[in-house]
């Protein structure tokens, strides 16, 4: 860890100075962060050809309402148009 802290100082000196270059790591003693970054890559990966698939952003942690949901989506428009300001015209009293 204390090997992993001098590298971090050092690194950051040299982004500060403008000379870092980003290299590869070992394959054998950084298994964890590799396998991590492919990880994360694979996932990325696949939700941008999703969204590219169906041509629309994709928030998998936003609920989606059924259609028969209209007063709860109208209730939600108005009150995240309120949260927003954007509906401020309607507040001039």
């Amino acid at each position: 860890m204390s090997e992993d802290k001098a590298l971090c100082d050092l690194a950051q000196k040299n982004i500060n100075a403008g000379v870092f270059v980003n290299g590869e790591m070992h394959p054998v003693m950084e298994k964890g962060p590799l396998f991590f970054q492919k990880l994360v890559r694979e996932n990325v990966t696949d939700h941008f050809k999703k969204e590219q698939t169906s041509k629309q952003e994709i928030w998998p942690a936003r609920q989606t309402l059924p259609g028969s949901a209209v007063v709860t989506q109208k209730d939600l428009e108005l009150c995240s148009g309120l949260a927003c300001g954007t509906n401020q015209e309607g507040l001039v009293w």
